[in-house]
């Protein structure tokens, strides 16, 4: 009884081995046999024998559950004796044979005190009890050893084997299982899973797979959703959320527009607190950037003192990251994740209410949407490990020397003496909301930007973008459960196309839905014929993006100036089915653009795989689906005007009719060639000098600060200088500027300047 109740209250044999008593059942069973006991004990002590019947099944049902638990802990025997020696806890793995014991005793006991011998306190009914105790745990688990041999079939290298087995666990499955599987380190989760193994010598499905498959099935991530606890009630998911032990606690952004040159930078303060009281804990979170924006500034505060960031090739700031973490300094880490995404980890983050704050440094170029107007795109979290309270805004200040507009009401306009600003605070929901972009006024005044750099100049100017309308749309179509919402819009944008317009379907798969027209097979046809065909789709479970885009590419390349739109949800993990055709993506050269429209936040991996890919392109989202689509396609349709720029390193330059601006468009001209080098030449050497040089994070350059120089000198990295790096001025130091200012002229006009 005292196991039981140790168990049930601590999982203490759940978390190091396996679940004893996963299901009420269980319990019963367990139960049933320090009960027996006691009943027997009591019945033998005040000779209350006239039920003797009753007392002998209950005797045989409960002997059968310690031989059946006996049988179940014999292998934790030899421990158990060791852990008695040392920590007295091994009597709860003993307790099944010693409860057994005093079956066997009190069943002796009764045979001395009848004359008769009924049928259960003979060796048949003992193995009746047995037999009945088997059949109520395997009847308990069968829904377990059902969902095992799917899980066998869904991890299968064998793609036509994955399909059957995801539609088997659809249908027959224990989803919160293969929960408890990808949460769980070990693949012995439950009592089943240990006779499984036994009896066909196979390792289970691993963490990993059983979180692809989970993920396949749901849609949803293993790691952003609740375990359910023993005979729990209640949303598990929302008391998972609320159960997040780090809390973003400020976040601030503080940009700088240059409207006449399309560029600014843009600082984002923020810190993360813990609120274990005990361990500390590591912060994670994807942002997505502003489109064409590149990451030049990162610090950690330390002790109070901010401190910069080294720029080195990622797989040496990533190994610096790695071992530093592990010795539980303080280091923060920032790469890319995909097309204008970053991963940002940080650790530690001290116990019980501990900080830790960073600042990362944006310079990005504005969405130019005519020759005078252009917007302005703030970052936002995409994916993360930690909750934000609903009392935690973003506070945001955008600062120009030309008209900013903002259609936000929290956002709020501002001019005083030739600055303009936008201010106010901003809710986490608003940051992806289209009405929190900032438009940015431009003059005719400039057509030519410069910058200084060392002894060239680097110059840019804003081109019209012209070129053939598109011969086919190859839509590619996520059909993940996240998708379900965007099934009518998609439907609604391809239907009111053309009919003169040719387009090309490839549903993506891999959730076992829709498997007579999804990949592998495509349609090519008029735009009602391919909206009827996604109408008749289902959208549920996660997919595999990679496959549906090979085959897209594949259908652009039989027509010229065709173009593929591929509409997904954040996919978070890589199949290792889809390692060979990544790989062929990447490397056949093709002129085909892909614009990537992403319709949620999130983690994804494909993105991420793509990162170093010329022809994948982010499309901008600022708000309703349909409306973006919309947008897309009137452009590359050229029914309007669409504007981009050129960025050219020269020796020098005619500075008549030119504007010089800061030094964010070498770092802007600088990601460029970085990305060219990338797609073009197998120089990726220089193209990791050239960002180091620039203090960027690109595909080949990470960011991270560490705690000491010692670990900096061992890892062979060097903190940038804080000279060097681009800042923006606190509104404090405008105040101060002004007023040293004020001073200056007014001793001067006093004549006592000298």
């Amino acid at each position: 009884m005292i196991t039981l109740i140790v168990e049930l209250s601590t999982k203490l044999c759940t978390d190091t081995f396996f679940d004893p008593i996963p299901s009420l059942r269980h319990v019963l069973v367990v139960g049933i046999v320090p009960l027996a006991n006691a009943q027997i004990l009591w019945s033998l002590s005040k000779n209350r024998l006239e039920r003797v019947t009753f007392l002998a099944w209950i005797s045989a049902i409960s002997a059968g559950a310690g031989i059946f638990y006996s049988l179940l802990f014999l292998p934790l025997s030899p421990i158990s004796v060791i852990g008695i020696l040392y920590v007295g806890l091994g009597f709860l793995p003993l307790s099944p044979m010693f409860a057994l014991w005093a079956v066997l005793l009190l069943r002796k006991n009764l045979l001395q005190q009848i004359n008769s011998k009924p049928f259960p306190l003979g060796w048949l009914g003992l193995g009746t009890g047995f037999l009945l105790v088997f059949l109520i745990i395997g009847l308990s688990e069968l829904r377990f050893m059902v969902t095992r041999y799917g899980l066998e079939k869904a991890v299968s290298a064998n793609v036509e084997k994955q399909e059957e087995g995801i539609e088997f666990l659809r249908k027959y499955g224990n989803e919160d299982y293969i929960l408890q599987l990808a949460h769980s380190r070990r693949s012995r989760v439950y009592i089943s899973d240990i006779v499984l193994d036994f009896f066909t010598r196979s390792g289970g499905a691993s963490e990993g797979k059983a979180g692809e498959v989970y993920y396949r099935l749901t849609g949803k991530t293993h790691d952003s959703t609740a375990v359910p606890t023993r005979f729990s009630f209640g949303d598990n998911d929302e008391r998972f959320r609320r159960e997040q032990e780090i809390s973003l606690s400020a976040s601030q952004m503080d940009a700088s527009i240059d409207n006449d040159a399309s560029l600014g930078y843009l600082e984002w303060t923020f810190s993360l607190k813990n609120h274990n009281q005990h361990r500390a804990l590591e912060g994670f979170t994807q942002i997505q950037l502003p489109p064409g924006a590149v990451v030049s500034r990162l610090t950690l505060w330390i002790g109070g003192e901010e401190r910069e960031a080294a720029f080195a090739e990622r797989n040496r700031v990533t190994n610096a990251y790695e071992q530093v973490t592990a010795a539980k300094r303080d280091p923060v880490l920032v790469t890319t994740a995909g097309r204008d995404r970053i991963n940002l980890k940080c650790f530690p983050i001290p116990p019980n209410g501990g900080e830790m704050k960073m600042r990362i440094g944006i310079t990005f170029p504005l969405i130019l949407e005519d020759e005078k107007n252009a917007l302005v795109r703030l970052p936002y979290f995409r994916d993360k490990n930690f909750r934000i309270p609903d009392e935690i805004k973003h506070s945001v200040w955008v600062e120009s020397k030309r008209e900013l507009q903002t259609a936000n009401q929290n956002l709020k306009q501002e001019t005083k003496e030739n600055l303009f600003a936008v201010r106010g605070s901003l809710a986490d929901k608003e940051m992806t909301d289209s009405l929190s972009s900032i438009r940015a006024v431009k003059s005719d005044e400039f057509k030519t930007v410069w910058a200084k750099d060392g002894e060239n100049f680097i110059t840019q100017e804003v081109e019209e973008i012209s070129g053939a309308r598109p011969s086919r749309f190859v839509f590619v179509v996520d059909t993940s459960a996240a998708m379900k919402n965007e099934q009518e819009k998609i439907v609604s944008v391809i239907q009111n196309l053309p009919d003169e317009t040719e387009v090309s379907l490839v549903l993506i798969s891999g959730n076992a839905l829709n498997r007579e027209f999804s990949y592998p097979h495509s349609f090519t046809g008029k735009p009602s014929e391919i909206a009827g065909k996604i109408k008749q789709t289902t959208f549920d479970g996660g997919t595999d993006n990679l496959p549906a885009l090979t085959k897209s590419w594949d259908l652009a390349n039989e027509k010229q100036n065709s173009v593929v739109i591929w509409i997904h949800a954040p996919q978070p993990f890589k199949f290792s089915t889809s390692n060979e055709l990544a790989r062929r993506l990447t490397r056949r050269p093709n002129e085909t653009t892909i614009y990537s429209v992403s319709t949620a936040n999130g983690f994804d991996e494909v993105e991420k795989e793509l990162d170093n890919l010329s022809y994948l392109h982010s499309v901008p989202r600022f708000g309703d689906l349909k409306n973006d689509l919309e947008r897309l396609i009137f452009r590359l349709n050229q029914s309007k005007k669409s504007f981009g720029y050129t960025r050219v390193n020269a020796e020098k330059i005619e500075v008549k009719n030119a504007k010089e601006t800061s030094g964010h468009l070498v770092r802007l001209w600088a990601n460029d060639e970085v990305n060219r080098i990338l797609a073009s030449e197998t120089q990726e050497k220089k193209a990791v000098e050239l960002a180091v040089k620039n203090q960027l994070v690109t595909p080949v350059t990470g960011a991270v600060v560490l705690e000491t120089q010692q670990q900096y000198d061992q890892f062979g990295l060097r903190p940038v200088d804080k000279n060097s790096v681009p800042t923006i001025p606190e509104p404090e130091f405008y105040l101060l500027l002004a007023v040293v200012l004020g001073v200056l002229i007014w001793l001067f006009a006093a004549r006592k300047l000298f």
